[in-house]
This record gives C-alpha cells, sequence and structure tokens, in this order.
C-alpha cells in the first residue's frame, strides 16, 4: 500500500495505518492510496479529503470563591455639618473586578461614587444616623455571592443630647467594643450621663441589657453614669447610645 498525504504523516504500514496531523495548520488535507505490487501502483488510487478547524476551546471556568462584604462606618460621631466616610472592604476571594454603587439614606455623597471609599456631607443633619449601602457587582458570571452590605454613621448634636452610636444584631465582642467607645466619651465629660436605648423583642432587650451589664461590670465601669431604657418593641435587636450633659432634658432622646 502506498500513501501520498498533503500535510502530516503516516504512522505505520500495510492496510491499517494512522495519518498523525498533529501541528498542521487548520486547512484542507489529502491522503492518496493506491497498491504496488512491486512493479509500481497498478490499480486505481483513492483520494480523501479533511479538513482541520482551529480549535473552539471553551475557557476554563473561574473558581466562584465570593469574598465577605462589610462597610466600616466613621469610628466616631460626627459634629452636624461634617463630612463622614464610609468603606467598602471585600475581603478575600477571587473576583478581581468588582465594582462599587453606594446610596445613603439622608446626606450627600460628595466623592467617590463607584469606588470603595466614599464621603458623605451632613450639611443640615444633626442628632441622627446616616445609612450608607453599598451594591457590589462584577461578579464571574454564574457565582451566587452576597452583592449587598451596609452600616450606619452618627451625626451629633448642637449642645444638646449627643447620639454617638447605633447598632443592630452585632456580635457580643463588637456590642462590648461600642460600650467602651461610650465610656470614653463620658470620660471626656464627667458630668454627663450616659442613655442605653434597646428596642426588640422583650427577650432580646433583656439580652443585651444583660450583656451590658456584665461588660459594665468587668471593666469596672462606674454603673451609677449609665441610665437603661427600654425602648419599645421592633422586629430585631437595635441600640442606641447617647451622651447627655449636665442641664439637658433627656426626654426627646427616645425617637
Amino acid at each position: 500500500y502506498s500513501y501520498t498525504v498533503s500535510g502530516g504523516r503516516i504512522v505505520g504500514q500495510g492496510a491499517n495505518v494512522s495519518w498523525d496531523l498533529s501541528g498542521v495548520q487548520p486547512g484542507t488535507y489529502t491522503v492518496t492510496v493506491g497498491v504496488d505490487d512491486g512493479c509500481g501502483i497498478c490499480s486505481p488510487t483513492v483520494t480523501e479529503t479533511i479538513t482541520v478547524e482551529s480549535c473552539q476551546c471553551e475557557e476554563p471556568d473561574t473558581p466562584c470563591d465570593c469574598p465577605t462584604l462589610s462597610v466600616t462606618p466613621p469610628p466616631a460621631a460626627v459634629a452636624p455639618g461634617e463630612n463622614m466616610t464610609f468603606t467598602a472592604n471585600a475581603v478575600g476571594g477571587s473576583q478581581p473586578n468588582l465594582t462599587y454603587q453606594w446610596d445613603v439614606n439622608q446626606g450627600t455623597i460628595i466623592s467617590g461614587q463607584g469606588t470603595p471609599t466614599i464621603i458623605v456631607s451632613t450639611t443640615d443633619l444633626e442628632d441622627t444616623t446616616v445609612e450608607a449601602t453599598v451594591n457590589v457587582g462584577g461578579f464571574t458570571a454564574g457565582c451566587d455571592c452576597p452583592k449587598r452590605a451596609s452600616d450606619l454613621g452618627i451625626v451629633g448634636g448642637r449642645g444638646g443630647a449627643d447620639l454617638i452610636d447605633e447598632f443592630d444584631n452585632l456580635t457580643p465582642n463588637d456590642v462590648r467594643a461600642r460600650i467602651d467607645n461610650l465610656f470614653i466619651r463620658l470620660q471626656g465629660d464627667p458630668n454627663s450621663t450616659g442613655y442605653i436605648i434597646n428596642y426588640g423583642s422583650a427577650r432580646q432587650v433583656a439580652a443585651r441589657e444583660r450583656l451590658i451589664r456584665d461588660h459594665i461590670r468587668l471593666r469596672g465601669y462606674d454603673a451609677s453614669r449609665i441610665v437603661f431604657v427600654n425602648g419599645g418593641v421592633e422586629s430585631g435587636i437595635r441600640t442606641r447610645l447617647w451622651l447627655v450633659p449636665a442641664g439637658v432634658d433627656p426626654s426627646d432622646i427616645n425617637e
């Protein structure tokens, strides 16, 4: 048997051989076969044609490894009219091209939209909170990753009671850290009183108050400078921390 090819090479001998086309460029190739009886090709030849195409290989799937999302609020309350900064944290994961879209419930985003960090103006705000929410995009197709996180920044008052913190369902250690910050503020104003207002179900309020009282006792803080208030029933636990200077009427702080 005699084989003639226009590309590649014949591997083997006889009636059953392989046509090795590895390494050839995309295109059309022929193989022609004839029988040689020792005196030359004595029979009609047969020609077959094949086409080598480019490999339409799919890109390997990007691992769907999701980051942990959170928002870092200002570390302390800001005075009315001051700017506050919020930062989105995407920790871990394998998503390299994340995008960021921010919303705030009040105040005005003055810079940073589309980036991990924004600055919010609090002009005309006082004794309130600003909730900043980041919506994260750019995940690999098919990845069901968390796409939203938020946190609160505190805007203080003008000479009256000062709302210094507000938080909801935090870990016990995070709650303890917020109470430490309250006592730092109380130490800076020896004549002030701290009001801790808890909202939620009766069980939630009792558990939150017990956690805070235990921490105050463990730290050796002066418990006489704290007033606990049950703020009423809500769907989830929420705590507000107020600093009330001496001579200021605290009756309007439970809002």
